[in-house]
């Protein structure tokens, strides 16, 4: 048969590539050669196929191990600094795995020939990674930007100051500007998530305010003290345009 012949070239010269692509890259699918098999004996045998005698040629043949799935873990400094990182993988033991530029929960990283072993002298599979992202306790992630929120004192929004915040990188000396409001947003310019493209990301730091713990008469003298200081003045009147 003329079609089972060409159906048998197709697949003896690799022409098997998957449509999906993985971190820009093309990757071969999985080849089932049982099901072709079974495909060629419903339609009359394997007698006429490129002149093989039987499915014992085809059985005997070098074929690539089938690609394996797992999922692992990484801590989200990890994920946002791009590191290379060791996992346990059951089965295959002891695995380093470099994180790409730009991953997030869900992203899926490929290790060639760490999948299934080939059959007949075949290349073994790939073993395709899902990673999952653990959460930090400080740092919030949007997109390859960074975000951070930073307790200030009363003094330090109003007369400004040095202060020491943490970044992905280590500790960083930045300087809240005088008269300074809860909310306001400082940036560190590629502090954030390395890119997919290489460069990274920004860390934005959002200020607030921190009260005084028991404080008590004498932070609502302060308060009372202040009060003067807001006579003839509408703080609120910028929400009447929200109703």
């Amino acid at each position: 048969d003329p079609e089972q012949a060409r159906a048998f070239r197709r697949w003896s010269e690799g022409a098997r590539r998957s449509p999906y692509r993985e971190h820009g890259e093309q990757h071969d699918a999985e080849f089932d050669l049982d099901d072709l098999l079974s495909r060629l004996r419903g339609q009359g045998g394997f007698e006429d196929i490129g002149g093989f005698e039987g499915a014992g040629a085809w059985r005997s043949m070098p074929r690539r191990g089938r690609d394996a799935r797992a999922e692992i873990s990484i801590d989200f400094l990890d994920a946002v600094l791009a590191r290379e990182v060791a996992v346990e993988i059951e089965g295959r033991g002891r695995l380093r795995v470099r994180v790409p530029g730009g991953a997030t929960d869900g992203t899926r990283v490929r290790l060639a020939g760490q999948g299934e072993p080939g059959a007949n002298g075949g290349p073994p599979g790939d073993l395709l990674l899902t990673l999952r992202v653990r959460s930090h306790p400080s740092f919030e992630r949007d997109g390859d930007d960074l975000q951070l929120d930073v307790p200030v004192t009363i003094p330090e929004l109003v007369l400004g100051a040095n202060i020491e915040v943490p970044t992905p990188d280590g500790s960083a000396n930045v300087r809240v500007p005088p008269h300074s409001l809860p909310g306001t947003r400082l940036r560190l310019r590629g502090k954030g998530a390395v890119k997919r493209a290489g460069g990274r990301g920004d860390l934005t730091l959002r200020l607030e305010a921190a009260l005084p713990e028991g404080g008590g008469e004498g932070l609502e003298a302060v308060a009372k003290s202040m009060e003067p200081l807001y006579e003839g003045r509408d703080v609120r009147g910028k929400l009447r345009g929200a109703r």
